[in-house]
C-alpha cells in the first residue's frame, strides 16, 4: 500500500512539473503576443537602416517628463538632442539623437545599434526610460 502511495505522490509531483512548465511556456506565449509590461514601448524593426519611430504621447509619457527644460525645447523646436541608450543584450552605450518631425519623434543614427545587437527585420524590440540613469535602454524581445 505504501509502495503504491509513493507512486502516486511522484504521479502528482510529474503532473505539477508539467503544469509549471505549461504555465511557463503560456507566459512566454502570452508575453510573445502582448508584450511585457516592463517595456513601455515596443517596436518591429522594419528596416535595420531606418531610423526608430516613436509617437508624440509615448515621448510625452516616459522621456520628457526627466529631459532638463532646455532639451525639452530644442526637442519642440524641431532641433535633435542627444539621448543615451543602454542595449542590455550587448551591454553596450550609444549616444543617439532623438530629435521631433511633425508628427513623431525620430532615434536616429541607429546602424551601428542594429548591427552589434544582430536584429534582422521582424524582430521586436523594447524601450523604457531610466530617469535616475537619465538612459533609454533597448532590448531584443
Amino acid at each position: 500500500m505504501e509502495s503504491e502511495e509513493l507512486v502516486f505522490l511522484n504521479h502528482d509531483d510529474w503532473q505539477f512539473e508539467k503544469l509549471r512548465e505549461s504555465a511557463r511556456t503560456s507566459d512566454e506565449i502570452m508575453e510573445s503576443m502582448f508584450g511585457n509590461d516592463e517595456w513601455q514601448i515596443e517596436r518591429i524593426v522594419l528596416s535595420r537602416k531606418e531610423e526608430v519611430i516613436f509617437l508624440v504621447e509615448e515621448v510625452d509619457t516616459y522621456i520628457l517628463p526627466s529631459l532638463k527644460r532646455r532639451e525639452v525645447g530644442d526637442l519642440k523646436e524641431g532641433k535633435a538632442i542627444d539621448i543615451l541608450v543602454y542595449d542590455e543584450d550587448t551591454r553596450d552605450y550609444y549616444k543617439l539623437k532623438l530629435n521631433y518631425e511633425r508628427p513623431y519623434y525620430f532615434l536616429r543614427n541607429t546602424s551601428e545599434l542594429y548591427k552589434k545587437k544582430g536584429v534582422s527585420d521582424g524582430q521586436r524590440i523594447g524601450f523604457r526610460y531610466e530617469e535616475q540613469f537619465a538612459t533609454l535602454v533597448v532590448k531584443r524581445l
